[in-house]
């Protein structure tokens, strides 16, 4: 990096800007279709885990599918943090960071939805 070169602020960079409302848009979108779904009180959903044998190894009430919008918010609460101080030393890394983070995201959100449908149907 030469002397020259001026190191422009996380919050002023506008890919990284750009990048950060893009994941938090779909952060909102997955908390929001969880919020949206599972809004009924009285609705059950048993989540099971099944393991090989076929025994059922743990079951947890509806409430457990709410963490499913809280972990993504965490999650991007932190990836936005690292992301702002790794762009201090590497900008291109940060921004890869970010990047990929959206696509986890898109991922995350369609995966979201198809568990949803599914819990929806039973």
């Amino acid at each position: 990096m030469s002397e020259n070169a001026k190191v422009v602020p996380f919050f002023k960079d506008r890919a990284a800007v750009l990048l950060v409302v893009f994941n938090s848009v779909l952060t909102l979108l997955i908390a929001g279709s969880v919020f949206a779904r599972l809004r009924s009180h009285d609705f059950k959903v048993p989540v099971q885990y099944v393991v090989n044998d076929g025994s059922v190894l743990q079951t947890s009430q509806w409430f457990s599918l709410y963490s499913i919008a809280l972990f993504a918010i965490a999650v991007t609460v932190a990836v936005v943090i690292l992301s702002e101080r790794l762009h201090r030393s590497a900008r291109e890394f940060a921004l890869v960071a970010l990047g990929v983070y959206g696509l986890s995201l898109i991922f995350g959100l369609l995966a979201t939805n198809t568990l949803l449908t599914l819990v929806s149907r039973v």
